[in-house]
């Protein structure tokens, strides 16, 4: 009896501190859309080459450190996108700063950290929150090609946020991170389309087990669809993956905002 009592124990308290309902969208390469946005070839150093393995995209190949590339009959590095463009666009704060758009701990929740300092406020560690959907958004440098923006046009995802967030508003009914190597959460969503650094996965798991959404949905690249991270994701926490046995792009994300939408009811 007491082995019953203490198996229920346990499973209520995993529950908690994990979601009910868990799906992980894993985005492709649109080929199609991306020839539209090539920019003109920039050359890369043939040494670059030998470190680099090509992994086909069709007529191009890929590599996370350098994004798209083709390479000629000596297998030398002759075209990539250029990014130099976009990254000079970023502006990052001094350390101790936040960046601008982040959600800010410090005025919000009182909760103590090296930059703010404050205590922890009280029943705030197992208060459950008001909230019930969370999406967590990869800003990775790998989704430059999966979800590529011009400076005029937001991508995707973007697009995708600002739709649910009619209906479900930010940090009221739903809270948006987004995540490369750490996860970070949003006041806005100027920097949803801005991407660079790389993933962490053990990290990005332990985040998935602790988080107290009722229903959460994270938008990431197929590049992350790892054995390790599908079988934890279906069978360790019983969620969903889509975009593995069939593609999924970044332009059909908006379809979903009608379905994502009734998750924070």
């Amino acid at each position: 009896m007491n082995k019953v009592i203490l198996l229920i124990l346990i499973s209520s308290q995993f529950a908690f501190g994990a979601p009910k309902k868990l799906e992980v969208w894993f985005l492709s390469l649109d080929k199609t859309a991306f020839i539209k946005e090539i920019i003109p070839q920039t050359k890369f150093s043939s040494m670059l080459a030998s470190n680099y393995k090509c992994q086909p995209m069709g007529e191009y190949c890929f590599d996370p450190q350098i994004g798209l590339y083709k390479e000629d009959k000596n297998k030398k590095i002759i075209q990539a996108r250029d990014y130099s463009n976009l990254d000079s666009k970023e502006e990052f704060k001094e350390e101790g700063e936040y960046k601008e758009g982040i959600y800010d701990p410090c005025k919000e929740m009182g909760h103590f950290n090296i930059f703010c300092g404050k205590n922890l406020k009280k029943n705030t560690k197992n208060k459950i929150p008001k909230h019930k959907l969370e999406i967590w958004v990869d800003i990775s440098s790998t989704m430059r090609q999966i979800d590529f923006k011009n400076h005029e046009t937001p991508c995707f995802r973007e697009t995708f946020l600002r739709r649910v967030n009619k209906k479900c508003g930010l940090n009221e009914k739903m809270k948006v991170y987004i995540f490369d190597e750490n996860r970070k959460e949003l006041g806005n969503f100027d920097r949803v389309c801005l991407n660079s650094g790389l993933n962490r996965v053990d990290r990005l798991m332990k985040d998935i087990k602790s988080s107290k959404a009722k229903s959460l949905v994270i938008i990431t690249d197929i590049y992350e669809a790892k054995a390790e991270f599908i079988d934890f994701i279906e069978n360790e926490m019983g969620g969903t993956v889509k975009g593995v046995k069939s593609p999924i792009y970044a332009k059909s994300i908006v379809d979903d905002v009608s379905r994502i939408q009734k998750m924070c009811r």
